[in-house]
């Protein structure tokens, strides 16, 4: 079994590490150049600085001037992660039905569970050191920006790393084979697959991954809001907004009203800070500090693992049944 699952997919799998591996070289031979250029800058100097407007001028010169169009494929990575799941897990199962070969394979002396569970091992194991591999090479390359902006990065730097996009790749398969299992059509678990893949990416990071532990919530007067954050730019401020004495929420329309003359004719001549203070009208942010990342990336590490286990599961119950 183990030498016909990599006789049917060394193809695929060669495939896939030849553009994992072209990508992690383009990381490793640029990251030289990153490295260096963040030592010249001077910036590690500016590393958790708080309330100054040099260090966070210098901060977004060397984001938008010197890390190079390899910051923009950092996205595409972790949802390209996915692509596993479409081109691996779906034809697993489908593929064989289609051809009618699952007959033959599955009334051997090997059983369809252990049929599965040794590709599922193989190809899942492959997957996973493919993207943890890639997912150093970023890691590595991104140190600086990770000393700038934090670890908590949206679908860059907190997800690029070894262990989540490892977990992101096989979920993404797992999600195939389980498509692969219940659809039994090549084309339509492909489909599945990228649906099912998407929505629980984006549902995770930004339903879920907010309130893995309760956020800080920092104040800041009017006259502050815009300017160099209060509190350590590491941190992830993942939600800002203006609120009243009371606590309550206050629109940004409320806000343009209580500062514009033409509708407050008592806002004229005062600079919108007072207007706001005198409103009794403050900022805050609500913050999740930088030392919580790797609790964050642990803690998402075992919902996908915890998926991935479910999904198994369907595949294997499926399969028992003899699909077709």
């Amino acid at each position: 079994m183990i030498w016909l699952t990599w006789r049917q997919h060394r193809a695929m799998l060669g495939a896939f590490a030849l553009i994992f591996g072209v990508v992690a070289a383009l990381y490793l031979v640029d990251g030289l150049r990153v490295h260096h250029e963040f030592a010249d800058s001077g910036l590690a100097s500016c590393v958790g600085v708080t309330n100054d407007p040099g260090c966070a001028s210098r901060r977004e010169e060397f984001i938008s001037f010197h890390l190079g169009w390899l910051l923009y494929l950092g996205p595409l990575l972790t949802l390209g992660s996915g692509a596993l799941g479409v081109f691996l897990g779906a034809p697993l199962v489908a593929g064989e039905v289609e051809r009618g070969t699952h007959q033959w394979a599955w009334t051997q002396r090997v059983s369809p569970a252990r049929w599965l569970a040794v590709k599922y091992l193989m190809l899942g194991g492959a997957i996973a050191a493919l993207a943890a591999g890639l997912g150093a090479a970023y890691t590595w390359w991104a140190g600086p920006l990770t000393q700038i902006l934090g670890p908590f990065v949206v679908f860059t730097v907190f997800d690029n790393t070894p262990l989540l996009l490892a977990v992101y790749s096989v979920f993404g398969f797992a999600v195939g084979v389980a498509a692969s299992t219940v659809v039994r059509r090549t084309l339509p678990a492909m489909g599945l697959v990228v649906l099912v893949f998407v929505v629980a990416r984006f549902g995770i990071t930004y339903g879920l991954r907010p309130h893995y532990m309760a956020p800080q919530t920092v104040a800041s007067a009017p006259s502050e809001a815009g300017t160099p954050l209060g509190f350590d730019p590491r941190d992830w401020d993942w939600r800002s907004r203006w609120v009243d004495a009371a606590g309550n929420t206050v629109p940004e329309a409320t806000i343009v009203a209580l500062t514009n003359p033409a509708d407050n004719p008592a806002a004229a001549g005062l600079d919108e800070s007072i207007v706001l203070t005198r409103h009794g009208i403050h900022y805050v942010d609500r913050v999740q500090p930088y030392q919580r990342a790797g609790t964050f990336q642990l803690i998402e590490f075992g919902i996908y693992a915890g998926l991935i286990a479910i999904l198994a599961g369907v595949a294997f119950l499926r399969i028992r049944r003899r699909t077709g």
